[in-house]
């Protein structure tokens, strides 16, 4: 496939710095992308036919405090360059805090189009708990704005769209609820946390599975806005092989497209005593079914 060159030329660009310096342990396997601490995640959705992975370039000889600027260096490179301005806007999140990986590159194919999405952590002294949000008549309450902080942000390079990433801790079903309510989107809280419980396999009305959670929001080019929630792998299920039957249960019930998702994670087929998979994330559209992803580092076959 002519996709696959583009692939690599740009994995070879963005994992430069790995693939160069000496093998040491902490190479690859000490980024904070994906549980094993491997640097590139892929991603399934049950919507898009699409690949999709993640990126942390620079790797361990690179701060995460310069890394922003190095990702960008290497989309410029791939002819994907960042605007002067939508770098300089997130760099602004990046002040006055400390960081724990500084950016990551996002990248999507689609036919013979790529697209590109960088991302900003937020620093730890510029979380904006309300600050991006448009926030309808009524507001968060104080007690919901301490649960919910801005973590990371994600600017697609071709549009200069932003999506805001926030982190949450022991956010309850009604909590989300006022979230949504909040931006102006109560009338799909009920359909997100209908497909929790398809997910988890189990009800979610009185406590959400875990305690750690996020959501995203982001406006289309149209203004249509777009929510997505996000919950961690394991705290949905005890173990990959799980994950996998459960998706693949799902996607012959759905009519999903799993047979990328089948193929690439067919080693994890009898994997019982761990779990590599990551986020999870549910994204509620105005109508129909939400959309499903999953993110997972490449395993070894």
């Amino acid at each position: 496939m002519a996709q696959g060159t583009g692939v690599e030329q740009i994995l070879k660009t963005l994992l430069e710095q790995c693939i160069n310096c000496r093998a040491t342990d902490g190479t690859w396997s000490s980024s904070t992308l994906t549980p094993t601490g491997f640097p590139v995640e892929i991603s399934w959705s049950s919507t898009a036919r699409e690949l999709r992975y993640t990126v942390e370039s620079g790797g361990p000889g690179i701060a995460p405090q310069k890394r922003l600027a190095h990702a960008a260096g290497l989309l410029a490179r791939l002819k994907h360059p960042v605007d002067r301005q939508g770098l300089r806007v997130l760099g602004q999140f990046q002040e006055n805090g400390s960081l724990r990986y500084g950016a990551w590159v996002g990248i999507r194919h689609r036919g013979a189009a790529t697209s590109f999405k960088l991302y900003s952590e937020v620093s730890s002294n510029r979380r904006f708990p309300q600050v991006y949000l448009p926030i309808v008549e009524g507001g968060i309450t104080s007690q919901l704005d301490a649960l919910c902080r801005l973590d990371l942000v994600g600017l697609e390079t071709g549009t200069g769209q932003l999506e805001y990433y926030y982190k949450t801790a022991g956010l309850s079903p009604r909590d989300l609820k006022e979230v949504m309510h909040s931006l102006g989107l109560e009338s799909r809280a009920d359909v997100l946390l209908h497909a929790i419980e398809v997910l988890h396999g189990r009800p979610v009305y009185k406590r959400l599975p875990g305690n750690r959670h996020g959501f995203s929001y982001r406006l289309t080019a149209s203004g249509k806005p777009i929510f997505t929630f996000f919950l961690f792998a394991a705290d949905l299920f005890s173990c990959d092989a799980e994950i996998r039957c459960r998706l693949l249960a799902l996607g012959r019930e759905k009519n999903w497209d799993t047979g990328f998702y089948e193929s690439i994670t067919a080693p994890l087929k009898h994997s019982g005593h761990r779990i590599t998979h990551g986020l999870f994330a549910i994204t509620p559209g105005e109508s129909g079914e939400p959309a499903f992803s999953v993110g997972f580092p490449p395993t070894p076959g």
